[in-house]
């Protein structure tokens, strides 16, 4: 995918053209990263108190200039049902 930044020219096709054939997750992913509240939130991350992610469905911050299949977000359970969920070791 030829995406540069969070906003790619949605005039080409050429652009678009892996779209076609990802799952959810990926267009929840481009959905996500060309908002600009999350934008915002990545910029300023490191002055925010607390994690901030959860409040977008992430469990942690992913570059928003990294386009799918790039970026690897790991969504939060309480977002995404098909998320499996894993007990903490002992």
């Amino acid at each position: 995918m030829t995406l540069s930044g969070p906003a790619a020219d949605w005039r080409s096709a050429e652009t678009y053209a892996e779209l076609l054939i990802c799952d959810r997750r990926a267009f929840a992913w481009e959905w996500l990263r060309r908002s600009r509240g999350y934008r915002d939130l990545w910029e300023a991350r490191k002055q925010l108190p607390g994690d901030r992610t959860k409040s977008v469905g992430l469990l942690g911050w992913v570059d928003p200039a990294l386009a799918f299949p790039q970026a690897r977000p790991i969504w939060s359970g309480d977002f995404d049902g098909r998320v499996l969920r894993g007990r903490g070791g002992g």
